[in-house]
């Protein structure tokens, strides 16, 4: 207890084993007393298996962050195969 509340502490590589799966982790902070406009934005998917950087596949990943627009050229030629690009209204 501190200041009559309960309190921890956590070691650095605890911070660090516990924080690893939120890496690529998007954290969106709205102000609702404002207008928030949609825009799209691309989102960088690195070391994706080869088999997902199909479009179909890309598309289904960025429907969970919005609504996918396209794949960008150097994801659809694999011409860039360590990071996969969707662009998507977020």
């Amino acid at each position: 207890m501190f200041k009559g509340r309960p309190f921890s502490t956590f070691s650095k590589e605890d911070v660090d084993a516990f924080s690893r799966r939120f890496r690529f982790a998007l954290v969106v902070k709205t102000m609702p007393e404002e207008d928030s406009p949609i825009v799209p934005c691309w989102i960088s998917i690195p070391n994706l298996p080869i088999h997902l950087h199909d479009p179909k596949a890309l598309f289904t990943i960025a429907s969970h962050l919005g609504k996918p627009l396209k794949v960008d050229n150097a994801t659809l030629n694999f011409s860039r195969p360590s990071v996969a690009r969707v662009c998507a209204w977020t």
